[in-house]
């Protein structure tokens, strides 16, 4: 846990004068960073100690595991960031609007966590269809939608998204207009090609259906800043512009039409011209918290940082320079600790989402 008087000193040794105390969260400067280089170093060599010998998809669940850490008094979802917090009334909403004995599709659904938060808004008897590559998240998941008495189990794959949808896999699950909802949340970074892929899933909705997806703006996500920097100190100056092009193609696509966004409206109106899809965007302004600087570090694997295979070993130099990025530049990512609330003494960085969701509105309807 940080010591929050300690900080407080710090800033007062900085800057000169007493510092407040104000209850307000404490930006980390590069002062502040730099006094603090030893705790730096001593995250490295913790991190390689938990992190050795780990595939990436190792990695990325330990990583992972930071992100669930459960609050002990049930305050909030999970300790390691606010972001289903901010975004599950929203999701509640939106599985409310499912009919009795409709079905539902959660795309790339991990263990099911998330969809227990909402599952008691869900209406009598509908049926949950669920994707996800991992064995055991998927296990997870369909043991909890089987206990639910309200609830009816229907296809539970074990394929990435794309997989699924592809015929030449041999597991092709293609039922256009079979969903009344579907949902796709923290996955989409693992499709190789999402206007395919988005596409694919508007397909999946019958008209009157929606589609809710959720995604880190990597644009400026602390997440993404580790991606980018990681790849600038190795050389990788070609995988850089594709990241940075990868984040701006998702804005392009999903974001807010009133910042450059929400293309994919005009491209699905185009490949179903039997419909009008509808969408509408919200930035949230969420974040990833630790107890310690090791946490914040282990954080940025859990995207691109940490690709999701099960057989290349993680490459040490990541750990280094999420290090580096942090002592350097913590402006970059936001880097603060919080002086309130339920986090309070916990660092924090800045990881921005989009919820957008995208209705599928029958022409008929309108006038």
């Amino acid at each position: 846990m940080v010591d929050i008087n300690r900080i407080h000193s710090l800033f007062s040794d900085i800057f000169g004068e007493t510092f407040s105390g104000a209850r307000m969260p404490i930006t980390v400067t590069r002062e502040i960073t730099k006094s603090q280089k030893a705790r730096l170093q001593e995250a490295v060599g913790l991190l390689s100690l938990e992190f050795s010998g780990l595939t990436n998809q190792e990695a990325y669940r330990l990583a992972f595991s930071r992100l669930l850490k459960p609050d002990p008094l049930d305050r909030v979802s999970m300790m390691g960031t606010d972001q289903r917090d901010l975004f599950v009334t929203m999701l509640s909403d939106h599985v409310k609007s499912i009919p009795e004995r409709g079905h539902y599709f959660d795309f790339g659904g991990g263990d099911g966590q998330t969809f227990a938060l909402v599952a008691g808004s869900v209406p009598q008897n509908v049926t949950v269809h669920i994707e996800e590559p991992d064995g055991k998240y998927l296990e997870d998941y369909v043991a909890y939608v089987e206990a639910q008495p309200h609830l009816n189990l229907g296809h539970a794959i074990q394929a990435g998204f794309d997989q699924m949808t592809s015929t030449e896999t041999g597991i092709t699950i293609q039922k256009p207009e079979a969903v009344d909802a579907a949902s796709a949340i923290h996955m989409i970074y693992f499709l190789p090609d999402l206007e395919k892929s988005l596409k694919a899933m508007y397909n999946f909705l019958k008209p009157g259906g929606s589609l809710f997806i959720v995604f880190a703006d990597e644009r400026a996500a602390h997440t993404g800043q580790a991606v980018q920097y990681h790849y600038k100190k190795a050389g990788y100056f070609r995988k850089a512009k594709a990241h940075r092009d990868i984040c701006n193609e998702r804005y392009r696509l999903l974001g807010p039409r009133n910042s450059g966004g929400g293309h994919i409206e005009d491209i699905l109106r185009q490949e179903f011209p039997g419909t009008i899809p509808e969408l509408e965007s919200t930035i949230l302004n969420s974040r990833l918290y630790g107890h310690t600087l090791a946490d914040i570090v282990a954080l940025g694997f859990i995207t691109e940082l940490a690709p999701s295979d099960d057989t290349t070993i993680l490459d040490h130099s990541k750990l280094v320079h999420c290090v580096e990025l942090i002592e350097k530049y913590p402006e970059k990512v936001d880097f603060r600790i919080e002086d309130e609330g339920i986090r309070t003494g916990m660092y924090s960085v800045t990881q921005p989402q989009i919820v957008t969701v995208i209705k599928r509105i029958p022409l008929k309807n309108v006038i």
